[in-house]
């Protein structure tokens, strides 16, 4: 089936057009040398001077840091100079004032590599800390030249999957026919029901809006718990329960 992703962001262009190269995380060193090095290059730089034939702006995702692949001349900052690239934005995801250390820091690694930073994004800022970091952006960011481009608030719906997705992403067959409404219920958490029912129920009450994984065969846990306000049940080992 198609890649779901790409029908979010809108393309055209299949997966290996988007990332052209996948790395594994061990033994890369060993194996990639100079000829692989610019063989990877070579199919990123063809793949970006495909992409930004029909676009107005081409967003680029780095590693999850600098140094990844530095080693083998694959790093971020090699790769950006490899598309005639000069600015990159910053991302951080760090709700704590260690953030501006981190900034720094990176600051002064892209000088000495002649990149620039065209901005600061913050991601995922808890709710209680985004005053600090427009309080710290005063004191601080601005001391760098560095523009605060925007604070994405941490939004706990995107880790909550509705029981539909879920379904979907396991390939899981429904054997009751709930309202639509209920398909639609955010999964907060898990609990695996591998215990006694009642030692297992103590969790299921104490929980909101969790999806229950447990065996078919569990029909007494499996009665017990559609009576509380679990989101969704699922029952592995491809067992149909008996609740007769």
């Amino acid at each position: 089936p198609p890649d779901e992703s790409m029908n979010i962001i809108e393309t055209e262009h299949d997966i290996d057009t988007i990332c052209p190269v996948s790395i594994t995380p061990n033994y890369y060193i060993d194996n990639i040398d100079i000829e692989q090095r610019t063989e990877y290059t070579e199919k990123i730089k063809k793949a970006y001077e495909k992409i930004k034939q029909d676009c107005d702006m081409v967003i680029i995702e780095g590693t999850p840091n600098f140094r990844y692949y530095c080693r083998v001349g694959l790093d971020d900052v090699t790769i950006a100079k490899e598309l005639g690239i000069d600015g990159i934005y910053f991302i951080l995801d760090v709700s704590t004032d260690n953030f501006v250390d981190t900034l720094l820091f990176t600051k002064k690694y892209l000088d000495f590599r002649e990149m620039k930073i065209n901005g600061l994004i913050m991601n995922q800022i808890d709710f209680d800390y985004v005053e600090r970091v427009k309080e710290l952006q005063k004191k601080h960011i601005e001391k760098y030249d560095i523009p605060l481009v925007g604070i994405i608030q941490k939004d706990p719906s995107l880790s909550e999957p509705t029981v539909l997705e879920i379904m979907e992403g396991i390939g899981a067959e429904l054997i009751n026919n709930p309202p639509d409404e209920s398909m639609n219920k955010n999964v907060k958490s898990i609990l695996v029901g591998a215990m006694d029912v009642t030692s297992a129920m103590k969790y299921v009450r104490q929980s909101v809006s969790a999806a229950c994984i447990t065996g078919g065969d569990r029909s007494e846990l499996i009665l017990a718990t559609l009576e509380s306000n679990v989101s969704v049940i699922i029952l592995t080992g491809y067992i149909q329960p008996d609740i007769s």
